[in-house]
């Protein structure tokens, strides 16, 4: 049975090792095949041609050399046989990896997270928010840690993503034997100074709650998984999370279907997309989310 791949973008960077060993441990646990892809920016960006017909020569020149530049940076640390076979692509990184994805059908699109000189702290490239925006299947952004995946942190809510977020959660943490812990974050009602506040804090608390233990809970099928309640900012209180309990994967909704859940899930997914010491699998919202869901699902039980 052929498995969707696992696209892995790939460049000269220290982040792409990273990238290829994360997709590499992912690959070998649900049984799929990688494929690395690199984007180079068109020789036409700069500088236009005056002459059409020197224009293919031009990207073929611009491929050529993107590649043998890839490969020279990878050779000691990529298996051969995934770098004869990195696809080059002229374009933007976020969309001919989103490209590719598409053409293959994917069930994974894997990047590296690269490093902030100034403030010193990992961050997803524009390639990361980029897809983020513009991919309807996972995207794992490799964080700092090695390649192991011993702990997963999955952060829910009451919505479909999160729903999808847990399935992906779930699924991974069988196929790779790890911790799961599932937390939901309760933001705190915003206090108006001079203004009433016409809904009780602890009867909104306590909704939630029972919200999470009637449609939320319920859900969660892996065995021995920790269900934690936080009231918080999202993303103080999801940083805070990982680093106590020592994740090493993170996985959450990328955005919402609507202006108001792009508003929420967007700003939280893009914030740790910045400050994220740990890697970070983006599940989309939309109608492909469960059907990929369903795909790994099949894909981890004949694996297993």
């Amino acid at each position: 049975m052929a498995h969707p791949p696992i696209i892995v973008g790939v460049d000269d960077s220290d982040a792409a090792p990273r990238a290829v060993a994360l997709a590499g441990v992912i690959a070998a646990a649900v049984q799929a095949p990688c494929r690395l892809v690199h984007a180079v920016r068109s020789p036409l960006a700069s500088a236009p041609v005056p002459d059409p017909s020197q224009v293919a020569a031009l990207e073929a020149a611009a491929i050529t050399a993107a590649r043998t530049r890839v490969v020279a940076a990878l050779r000691e640390h990529v298996d051969p046989a995934l770098l004869e076979d990195l696809t080059v692509r002229i374009g933007r990184p976020s969309v001919q990896l989103r490209d590719v994805g598409d053409e293959t059908d994917a069930q994974l699109i894997v990047i590296g997270g690269k490093r902030h000189s100034t403030f010193g702290r990992w961050f997803g490239s524009s390639t990361g928010h980029g897809l983020a925006r513009v991919a309807d299947r996972p995207l794992l952004v490799a964080g700092p840690a090695g390649a192991s995946v011993r702990r997963i942190l999955a952060a829910v809510d009451f919505s479909e993503t999160g729903k999808s977020v847990l399935a992906f959660a779930e699924r991974y943490a069988r196929a790779l034997h790890a911790e799961l812990r599932v937390v939901s974050v309760i933001e705190p009602l915003p206090l108006t100074p001079g203004v009433a506040t016409i809904i009780d804090a602890d009867e909104y608390y306590r909704w939630a709650e029972q919200q999470l233990t009637a449609e939320v809970w319920p859900l969660v099928t892996y065995p021995g998984t920790d269900r934690v309640v936080r009231v918080g900012h999202p993303v103080e209180t999801l940083l805070r999370e990982l680093t106590d309990w020592a994740a090493d994967l993170v996985v959450l909704g990328s955005h919402g279907r609507n202006a108001v859940e792009r508003a929420l899930l967007g700003s939280v997914s893009e914030s740790l997309l910045n400050q994220l010491p740990a890697s970070l699998l983006l599940v989309p919202p939309g109608r492909r989310a469960p059907a990929r869901a369903r795909a790994v699902e099949a894909q981890l039980a004949a694996a297993h």
